[in-house]
């Protein structure tokens, strides 16, 4: 996820992120954050990195199966 964070942070700062509400919402939360170092959400990592949702995020329930598929996505995409 440290990987994940510094890519999705690269990717809103260089307005690369197609969901703008959510590049402006990560960029809002990173300057506003008490902890500088704080890995991004899986979630959020997922949308950013996979904006074409593969793994069909929309009406699934927020469980960890889920999380981990997620997460596994969001590695394929790093890689």
């Amino acid at each position: 996820m440290e990987l994940a964070t510094e890519r999705v942070y690269s990717l809103a700062e260089d307005d690369m992120i197609p969901d703008k509400v959510l590049q402006e919402r990560l960029l809002r939360e990173r300057e506003e954050s008490y902890y500088p170092n704080k890995w991004i959400r899986s979630i959020d990592a997922y949308r950013a990195l996979c904006p074409e949702d593969p793994m069909g995020l929309e009406g699934m329930r927020h469980r960890a199966v889920d999380d981990a598929v997620m997460e596994g996505w969001v590695l394929d995409k790093l890689l």
